[in-house]
């Protein structure tokens, strides 16, 4: 397994052993890295990062130096200096979005970035401490969660001037892609500092919940079919039919008493990482839980869930500890499981990203 590791504001790949085998830097700059993604453009591989001061940054790889070098920074993401931002992903490999704690969501088409009508920037309600973006045929959903507001369910689409329902009122956006695709290699590619976005309007909810008790502090979302399933800051895994006008949850699970770091759909189950302790697996659309897992490695700062495409029940989960430990769990249907590495890493991990793996490891 490799994966590509942060430390002290550059990236290297790391190859688990034993003994883990590092690489020199391929992606440096100033400030830690708090997330790291991959996306494909136009054929060529690029990263996005993000760094602790907000600023949001595109390197391009040129194999010839087998290195990322920066093209692009943004540094619009949110309100003020003490806002953050809370997470950031890719959609259909063309666009990025990214949103703060206070609420600011931008959307930036990276293939036709020069186009400034390409760059959305919109006011979800805030406060938010979890997001979760599920792209569609035509549009997507947005599920924001916090403490005191309970979830909100935004649809944004790529259809010009689209309202979901006049009686809620929510704008959205023209994200319909250009037929002008403009070549990678235009000067373009210069780093840019973009302050200003060419459009910000607050957006209305399609469908919300209100804040009951801090049960339902959520700080982690998936989707599924039409369910918006919450992960708490108390163990809870709440799950709401969005497409009732209920706000009530039709199934609340006990899964630990630990917060909920990530939840993923891999099929006809849902896989639960807390932060502590326990991984559970719950069979969809039951909710029903099928198998739990407990391991003892220390805190939990963060998981990947991977999951082979071709046994959707082989699931792997990636995690950085608190400790400076990366350990890979290979899940097994009777309720255990395989340490396929267990590394102590120099310092702790602030962000990873893998890069390759397979069933043997």
């Amino acid at each position: 397994m490799s994966l590509l590791v942060s430390n002290n504001g550059s990236l290297q790949v790391a190859v688990l052993g034993p003994p883990v085998q590092y690489g020199s830097p391929i992606c440096s700059g100033t400030g830690d890295i708090t997330n790291v993604k991959r996306v494909q453009l136009e054929h060529q591989d690029h990263l996005v990062v993000l760094r602790v001061s907000g600023a949001v940054q595109l390197h391009k790889f040129y194999p010839a130096h087998n290195q990322y070098q920066i093209i692009k920074e943004w540094r619009n993401g949110v309100m003020h200096a003490n806002d953050k931002i809370v997470d950031m992903g890719i959609i259909r490999q063309t666009y990025l979005y990214t949103c703060s704690g206070e609420g600011v969501f931008v959307i930036r088409d990276l293939v036709n970035d020069d186009d400034d009508h390409r760059c959305k920037e919109c006011k979800l309600s805030g406060p938010v401490t979890s997001i979760k973006v599920s792209e569609a045929k035509e549009n997507f959903r947005v599920a924001v969660g916090s403490k005191d507001m309970g979830v909100r369910l935004y649809q944004i689409s790529f259809d010009k001037d689209y309202l979901v329902d006049d009686t809620i009122a929510s704008k959205m956006y023209n994200l319909h892609q250009n037929s002008n695709v403009v070549s990678m290699n235009r000067v373009r590619y210069l780093l840019r500092r973009r302050s200003e976005s060419a459009s910000k309007e607050k957006l209305v909810p399609q469908w919300q919940t209100p804040a009951f008790f801090e049960t339902y502090w959520v700080v982690s979302l998936e989707f599924w079919r039409h369910y918006v399933i919450c992960g708490t800051q108390f163990g809870f895994i709440v799950v709401y039919d969005s497409t009732t006008v209920s706000d009530t949850p039709i199934k609340v699970i006990k899964n630990s008493g630990s917060p909920i770091i990530n939840l993923k759909d891999v099929g006809n189950h849902l896989v639960a990482c807390d932060m502590m302790s326990k991984i559970n697996v719950i069979r969809l659309p039951t909710f029903e839980e099928v198998n739990s897992y407990t391991y003892n490695f220390g805190i939990i700062e963060q998981s990947k869930i991977l999951v082979h495409r071709r046994t959707a029940r082989d699931v792997v989960v990636v995690a950085a500890t608190a400790a400076g430990r990366l350990v890979a769990l290979r899940l097994r249907p009777d309720d255990s499981y395989e340490v396929v590495h267990d590394m102590a890493m120099p310092q702790p991990v602030q962000a990873f990203l893998v890069l390759r793996w397979h069933r043997s490891g």
